[in-house]
């Protein structure tokens, strides 16, 4: 697969692109991933499909903290992905999570570019006790401690579970230690 950069706005939008078939497969991760973790669902979809992997805004290679952050700009972006890289042929959507809400907003404002729309632990309403959901995530992601020394160091605190698993796969080595590739807060 290859790296190729949409521009929308003030958003460079990185996607990882491959395949070369008829149907057109656009997989957006969730809250706090990048398309890197969606990378072994994309190689079963090749060669039969194009795939198209998008970092969302704030995550992965994308623009890391752009000024807006709204489920409009996520689904805009999207359409730009669509519109530039699939050439506006309907696509099959796939969302994971947030990516599934991005996928369904999509869905609903623009049915014409939506051929399929498939998701996976997401849906209309998110939790039902949302309690302060987001004040919770924003803390957990407050208390990595990075930058971690090395992996191991992040496995022991981010655990074994399957999103921690992909978590730690795609960590940004840098010269001072390893990141997310995501900014919370």
């Amino acid at each position: 697969m290859r790296r190729v950069t949409v521009h929308r706005d003030e958003v460079a939008v990185s996607c990882l692109v491959g395949g070369s078939g008829d149907e057109v497969v656009v997989l957006l991760h969730g809250l706090a991933g990048s398309a890197a973790e969606l990378v072994p669902t994309a190689e079963a979809l090749l060669p039969e499909h194009r795939v198209i992997v998008v970092d969302q805004r704030g995550h992965g290679h994308s623009t890391r903290r752009p000024q807006d952050l709204s489920r409009r700009a996520y689904v805009e972006d999207v359409l730009a992905v669509v519109a530039e890289l699939a050439g506006g042929v309907p696509v099959t959507v796939v969302g994971q999570s947030m990516g599934g809400h991005t996928a369904l907003l999509f869905a609903a404002e623009y049915p014409e570019l939506v051929r399929r729309l498939v998701l996976l632990e997401g849906g209309v309403g998110g939790r039902e006790e949302r309690g302060d959901y987001p004040a919770e995530l924003g803390a957990f992601f407050a208390s990595w401690p990075v930058p971690f020394a090395d992996v191991r160091q992040a496995a022991e605190f981010l655990g074994d579970t399957p999103v921690a698993q992909a978590w730690l796969r795609d960590l940004d080595r840098r010269p001072d230690g390893l990141w997310p590739r995501f900014k919370a807060g």
